[in-house]
């Protein structure tokens, strides 16, 4: 089964591919934190490492101070993330795959054409239709950490909007918290309301923004800024299984 790339945050996170760098700074400390995790928990060196959702290569770049002689096989659903990081890797003979992490016939072709024996990924799960159920079936073939945005984030951000549209939910699908749950809480602040949706747009999650007039926005903006000092909470739920390879 070929990858779904119709996906419309394939479209999104390939326009922000090039301004992305620039402005994930949560993507950048978490790829930090589950690195970390990864090196004191796992009890082997793994040789084939795949990064499932590895945008512009983060992870894949933190891993390699623990694993540099390991080959990493990074996937994504956007081409052009995958584009920037070539031209990161290009002196490593890596793999890149464009395709959709959701889609477990990929993957798990993945796993066995590149002989995989680690799973990873970053902050790329809640973006999944249902990520729960992606990560108990791979958890049962390879050891895997993930790492995801928990229930709370964005929640600032939600509880303004909420205000102005009742209707409104946050399209994010957030993993199960478990006792072997990893949960760190940062708070990132910003200038405004359109400052927080600036950065969301340079990174390629504009589905946050929902569809609202001009007036909506002022009112949502003024709230943001009054009760919450726009500032934006983000809770780092990292979660892991490891199978001996």
């Amino acid at each position: 089964m070929q990858p779904d790339l119709t996906k419309p945050i394939n479209h999104n996170f390939s326009i922000a591919a090039k301004t992305y760098d620039d402005y994930c700074d949560i993507q950048k400390i978490s790829a930090k934190n589950l690195a970390r995790l990864i090196v004191n928990t796992l009890h082997f060196t793994p040789r084939n490492i795949l990064d499932i959702g590895s945008g512009t290569g983060h992870l894949t770049h933190e891993l390699r101070y623990f694993f540099p002689d390991a080959t990493y096989s990074l996937m994504d659903i956007s081409e052009e993330m995958l584009k920037i990081s070539k031209t990161k890797f290009q002196q490593f003979p890596y793999h890149y795959m464009v395709g959709d992490g959701e889609n477990l016939e990929f993957v798990m072709n993945v796993i066995r054409e590149n002989e995989i024996d680690l799973i990873v990924s970053n902050l790329c799960f809640q973006w999944f239709e249902k990520p729960n159920i992606i990560f108990d079936a791979l958890k049962r073939v390879k050891p895997i950490f993930v790492g995801s945005l928990g229930h709370g984030s964005f929640g600032e951000w939600y509880d303004s909007v909420k205000k102005i549209k009742q209707s409104y939910e946050i399209p994010i699908n957030f993993m199960n918290i478990t006792d072997e749950s990893h949960i760190i809480k940062y708070e990132i602040p910003y200038c405004d309301g359109i400052d927080f949706l600036r950065t969301q747009k340079k990174i390629g999650t504009t589905s946050l923004r929902p569809l609202f007039n001009n007036v909506e926005l002022r009112k949502i903006i003024k709230i943001f800024q009054e009760q919450y000092q726009s500032q934006i909470s983000y809770y780092l739920v990292y979660q892991f299984c490891i199978k001996s390879p």
